[in-house]
């Protein structure tokens, strides 16, 4: 393909203004890996030895491989770096609904944009006349009519993300405003979307989810289907290019809401239906627990347990309404070995563990830091967990116990992110001096859970009690007999350990799964 025949195939942009202009000065150019190959001009080259590719951080790399200069090659072509970086990066024309062009929006580089409108005698500065449309207005179009998804994006470059992985996206040349300023969506823009099944996509800063609160307002009288969403790349300002170029896909952009208030009407008249209690009713779907105990009161056992027993979909302390959900569990209290005999002693089967994704010990930022929380949060996600074990907490932050920042940032930077995506944690912890006080450390540690359950053991004997609770939903109290047998050899016999609900308790000696399912508590 020529450089004349590959500018004639593109779409909407043209990218690379100073590259075309150098590419259109030099002799026997073709396209080379991700860029352009061509005789040096500033040698006699009898084969193409030079390289050409679009810059990051300028417009254009040029690199001679028999060591000429780029100031002895721009010379050679009668220019200069300072003209070539006063080019354009890229041109974005805006058509009309057949594909005239209206206006075009240049980028230089370091995002310095400038409109020009076409006119008789060509482009001139500024908008004139031109009739304001959204950028990709044919196929915008094309989509509405056929039904098809537009996305609704912040920016040219992300519209061109979008085309290449075959999706139509549409954005307005304005840009985004924040809450405190008149939103730049026109009505004309609306009025191009009338009918439209859209997905805004807001970038991650106040400009970006105003600018997404304004467009879903103006659109939601006219388009057919409509909802918010974000992309998993979470550095500030992050789009839809940063969330194409972490490795996501357009079915894992989070659906966010814009909406600044509640609907009163719609919203008392909503069914929640029953509390979507986890094995055990000691938490429901995407509620926040604090297990608290002593050291070495089994916390860890009882939470391995808990997290075999949601994984398998099995009955828990006397509930057996339940189904499999997949779980994490964190571990920086427990070696491989004490591992391995629990889960022999409960009776797990490998193929009861396929929804158990168990780290021990695993390399992670503290959790109270943005790395550790994204960390955290792209783990959880790709495995799809819906339950988090953190084991024990105080192993997972970084900062004294003691001092609020500590766990405002465990709740800013990990367990926040987790809540807003409807996923469920158990963070294992221990008691202060003053058990009376609970947790150890700084008050503030319960103030983002939504229940605190302190574990206190007595030999075989546990009480769970529930000490704080946001919903006051379940049980506050379960009286519980561990109960075990060992071997001759010291060693837990498979399958006879048990946390059960005392009450229940009748002394019944476990040996096979068939007797496992008729034992109470089960």
């Amino acid at each position: 393909m020529s450089w004349s025949q590959y500018l004639l195939a593109r779409d909407n942009i043209r990218t690379g203004f100073a590259l075309e202009e150098i590419l259109g000065l030099l002799e026997d150019v073709r396209p080379s890996g991700q860029g352009w190959m061509a005789r040096c001009p500033a040698h006699d080259d009898g084969k193409a030895s030079l390289s050409i590719k679009e810059g990051d951080t300028q417009p254009v790399v040029l690199y001679c491989h028999t060591g000429c200069t780029p100031r002895s090659i721009l010379e050679a072509l009668g220019l200069s770096f300072g003209a070539v970086c006063d080019r354009a990066a890229a041109d974005y024309i805006y058509t009309d609904e057949l594909g005239a062009g209206l206006f075009m929006k240049r980028r230089k580089p370091g995002k310095d944009f400038t409109i020009l409108h076409y006119t008789e005698g060509g482009l001139a500065p500024g908008l004139g006349d031109a009739r304001k449309v959204l950028y990709n207005l044919p196929q915008v179009r094309r989509a509405v009519a056929a039904g098809e998804t537009v996305y609704i994006v912040e920016g040219e470059k992300d519209v061109e993300s979008a085309r290449k992985m075959g999706q139509v996206a549409t954005t307005n040349h304005e840009g985004a405003s924040k809450d405190s300023q008149s939103t730049k969506w026109l009505p004309e823009y609306t009025q191009q979307l009338a009918g439209v099944h859209a997905v805004i996509i807001a970038d991650h800063d106040e400009a970006g989810l105003a600018h997404a609160r304004a467009v879903y307002k103006a659109l939601k009288p006219v388009a057919a289907s409509l909802k918010v969403v974000r992309g998993r790349a979470t550095g500030k300002g992050a789009d839809l290019t940063d969330h194409l170029e972490a490795g996501y896909g357009f079915d894992q952009l989070k659906e966010i809401s814009v909406e600044p208030h509640l609907n009163w009407s719609s919203f008392l008249a909503t069914d929640f239906g029953e509390v979507p209690w986890l094995a055990g009713r000691l938490m429901a779907k995407g509620e926040h627990v604090a297990l608290v105990g002593d050291a070495k009161a089994g916390k860890s056992l009882f939470s391995q347990e808990w997290a075999w027993r949601m994984a398998a979909g099995l009955p828990f302390l006397g509930w057996d309404k339940t189904e499999p959900v997949r779980v994490a569990y964190l571990d920086k209290e427990n070696g491989l070995r004490v591992i391995q005999e629990r889960f022999h002693a409960f009776g797990a089967e490998p193929g009861q563990l396929e929804n158990l994704l168990y780290v021990p010990f695993p390399e992670i930022s503290p959790l109270n830091s943005a790395a550790g929380g994204a960390q955290m949060v792209d783990l959880v996600l790709e495995y799809g967990a819906q339950v988090v074990f953190i084991d024990t907490v105080s192993r997972f932050v970084q900062g004294k116990e003691n001092e609020s920042s500590t766990w405002h940032g465990l709740y800013t930077c990990t367990l926040m992110p987790l809540k807003s995506e409807g996923i469920a944690t158990v963070r294992l912890d221990h008691f202060g001096k003053d058990r009376g006080q609970g947790a150890r450390g700084h008050s503030s540690k319960s103030d983002d859970v939504d229940h605190v359950w302190e574990l206190r053991a007595d030999g075989d004997l546990l009480k769970l009690i529930r000490t704080h609770t946001r919903t006051g939903h379940g049980p506050d109290e379960f009286m519980i007999l561990r109960h075990g047998t060992r071997t001759a050899e010291g060693h837990w016999e498979r399958g006879q350990t048990r946390h059960v609900v005392a009450a229940d308790w009748t002394g019944t000696v476990w040996e096979d799964d068939e007797e496992l399912q008729g034992a109470p508590g089960y």
